[in-house]
């Protein structure tokens, strides 16, 4: 028999009967539907890829199938000869899934020899006690057909990254039933690595697949995908919008359709900014971030992009001082920091509003006292608070944000996670900072409260401060900024102005 591709699944070809069968695989967390009946087979010896943006259910569908999440009532889920559904979530098809994700999960503080024993079992000496001449010698064994030949009682932390995925690989595929076909899912397991540390793991994933098991392979790098994997996938809120063979795509095409067609939206870039410059950064360098460099004028929205490991994650904190720089130098207005931390950025006049929202508000204070903190000492007379003072300041941003409800005594954690993004905004604006970095402005924020956080930004700018915005959502950076550069690597790869700056574009830039 062989399944005959339509309805979205490729263009007609025959292939070998599926080992892995995906039917109608769904997940609802309270009123939300995240993912939505996902269905797909996918054939021994084939390596199947999946994209899609952060949020599209890519995530949902893999804690489906490690038993970290029940799925909705009526998915099934077949690997081989075993089936399970929502009821039987932790059935024996289980055992013949493997998983390599970017976090590796290794533990830290032991060797390869350890973390590979833990997963594969340890080699036993003729009494059944564990021979650890033997464990070290079969880790060796192991790791040295990836390439990689290291001291196996090395703790791993103080491994190369490299080194560390090969040991993750390693674990994972070691140990597996091989005259059993199963799925190995890999879940951006490449995202940190350099290209050639990649390719070890790309090789590694070739080989499975040419042994008889089924890989899904998840990835941001679209040339990889297009590299790897024989057919790819498209989640787009939470559902699988295409499947194409990779024979008949193009990095283009697939950056296109992960983007998707959107609805017109009011685009918030401002005018190419001819100011002074506000903010200078040379050769600013972290733990993955190398050398950056960028000169930001008043009134301008420069924007960062980059996958997780770029260096992207890195640069608000490393602007701000929050986290210790290895190398380079950062000047606000003319004035260099030479002591760069974060009472000196303030000082300057820098505004930092982190990724991590329990990092900018305090949910158990009201909006009022949150509003209030980065300059507290306005309001005090002697020793007394001038909390009416307080009060009407913070009434009148909260409502020129359009923060809902208009109610400044509301605790803050009470607010939706929109609304708490804005006080986190707000709470700087009265300090007139000369520079503002925001790092992801609107994770996990809806519709309607992104609208009026990409108008907080383009106010700032208009009233004569540079905005450094770092995101990891394309169509975002391309609505906002007049200017986005594209980190990877640790390095500034694409720097698009004008009609180059497009989603599309930056998509393509930071998967290349």
């Amino acid at each position: 028999m062989t399944l005959r591709e339509s309805d979205g699944q490729g263009s007609g070809r025959s292939r070998p009967d599926p080992l892995v069968r995906l039917r109608t695989v769904s997940k609802t967390f309270g009123s939300s539907r995240v993912l939505k009946d996902f269905t797909i087979d996918i054939a021994g010896g084939e390596v199947f890829g999946l994209l899609g943006h952060n949020g599209s259910g890519k995530s949902t569908l893999v804690k489906i199938l490690a038993g970290y999440h029940d799925p909705d009532p009526g998915s099934i889920i077949t690997v081989g000869e075993h089936s399970w559904d929502s009821e039987r979530v932790h059935g024996p098809g289980l055992r013949q899934l493997r998983f390599i994700h970017q976090d590796l999960g290794l533990i830290p503080t032991v060797g390869a020899a350890d973390n590979i024993g833990l997963v594969a079992g340890y080699r036993r000496s003729g009494v059944g006690s564990i021979s650890w001449r033997r464990q070290r010698a079969y880790a060796e064994s192991v790791l040295s057909a990836y390439g990689l030949d290291i001291d196996v009682d090395e703790p791993v932390a103080r491994l190369s990254t490299g080194a560390q995925a090969v040991v993750g690989i390693a674990r994972a595929l070691h140990g597996w039933d091989e005259s059993v076909p199963g799925l190995l899912v890999v879940d951006e397991a490449t995202a940190a690595l350099h290209p050639t540390e990649a390719e070890v793991l790309n090789r590694a994933v070739r080989a499975t697949a040419q042994s008889g098991h089924a890989v899904m392979y998840i990835s941001h790098r679209l040339d990889e995908v297009l590299q790897v994997c024989d057919r790819v996938g498209v989640l787009r809120d939470g559902a699988l919008i295409s499947v194409e063979h990779t024979s008949t795509q193009s990095i283009d095409a697939l950056a296109s359709a992960i983007a998707g067609r959107q609805l017109e939206r009011r685009s918030y870039r401002p005018a190419d900014g001819d100011g002074p410059v506000v903010l200078s950064v040379k050769g600013l360098t972290g733990t993955a971030l190398r050398d950056f460099a960028v000169d930001v004028p008043a009134g301008g929205v420069v924007g960062v992009a980059g996958l997780q490991g770029s260096g992207r994650d890195e640069l608000a904190s490393l602007l701000f001082g929050a986290t210790d720089r290895a190398a380079g130098s950062v000047t606000v207005a003319g004035r260099e920091l030479r002591e760069l931390t974060p009472k000196a950025a303030m000082r300057a006049g820098l505004a930092m509003v982190p990724a991590k929202r329990s990092l900018s508000v305090v949910g158990k204070l009201t909006a009022r006292e949150n509003l209030a903190l980065t300059h507290i000492g306005d309001y005090w007379r002697g020793v007394a608070l001038r909390t009416g003072a307080e009060t009407q300041d913070a009434q009148e941003l909260m409502s020129s944000l359009d923060v809902r409800p208009l109610d400044p005594e509301k605790p803050v954690g009470s607010f939706s996670g929109g609304n708490q993004q804005k006080v986190a905004i707000g709470k700087w604006i009265r300090r007139q900072p000369k520079v503002f970095v925001i790092d992801e402005p609107t994770q996990g924020v809806d519709v309607g409260a992104r609208e009026g956080i990409y108008a907080a930004v383009a106010s700032i700018a208009a009233s004569g401060a540079g905005v450094v915005i770092c995101s990891s959502d394309e169509q975002e950076l391309s609505r906002i900024c007049s200017r986005v550069l594209v980190l990877r690597d640790g390095r500034v790869a694409a720097d698009l102005q004008g009609d180059a700056l497009t989603e599309q574009a930056i998509i393509k830039e930071s998967h290349q």
